[in-house]
């Protein structure tokens, strides 16, 4: 993020699954699937908050969606949050 003059902070988890295929004598993965993916960037301050991001797990695709942003701010920052695809 070169506007803040700092780097940015990522933390993910996620879980899933690897379809693997014996060839030869070693196994290749030939596929994947992500069942569950949690992402975080924070950038300058924000890295020491405690944000509280709540969505659905699923939505189907082209279906609108709430999703709800809770985070105690020190006085005289705000915050930002996006959600793309």
């Amino acid at each position: 993020m070169p506007g803040l003059g700092t780097k940015g902070e990522l933390k993910s988890v996620s879980e899933g699954q690897l379809y693997m295929k014996h060839v030869g004598i070693h196994w290749r993965i030939i596929g994947d699937r992500i069942d569950f993916e949690k992402n975080q960037v924070s950038y300058g301050q924000a890295r020491q908050l405690e944000p509280i991001f709540a969505a659905p797990e699923q939505v189907k695709s082209g279906k609108q969606f709430s999703a709800r942003l809770e985070v105690e701010l020190p006085t005289g920052l705000g915050a930002t949050g996006s959600i793309s695809q």
